[in-house]
């Protein structure tokens, strides 16, 4: 089990880059929100910079969630497997 900071910007979710602060984060969204709305950016699982207008009504949701090592960690919610899987012979499980 580890535990990973999961983010949803409207009705899309994602998990963010490990290295990201949260607490940096938050008051970057609570600025863009008092201004009336400004480029936030987020940096995501893989490492890509994803830059999000936010700005009042618009709901951004933290949360820290524990993960297992079999449970699906990309956006969308699939199970990616990697070349790796194929060369050891688990994609046929």
């Amino acid at each position: 089990m580890y535990l990973r900071n999961r983010v949803t910007i409207g009705a899309e979710t994602v998990f963010l880059n490990d290295d990201q602060s949260i607490m940096e984060l938050k008051k970057a969204v609570l600025r863009a929100v008092r201004a009336g709305g400004d480029f936030v950016d987020f940096w995501i699982d893989d490492s890509t910079r994803l830059s999000v207008l936010v700005s009042p009504g618009l709901t951004v949701k933290f949360e820290i969630v524990e993960l297992s090592l079999a449970e699906p960690t990309d956006w969308d919610g699939n199970y990616a497997m990697s070349d790796l899987d194929f060369d050891l012979g688990l994609a046929a499980l």
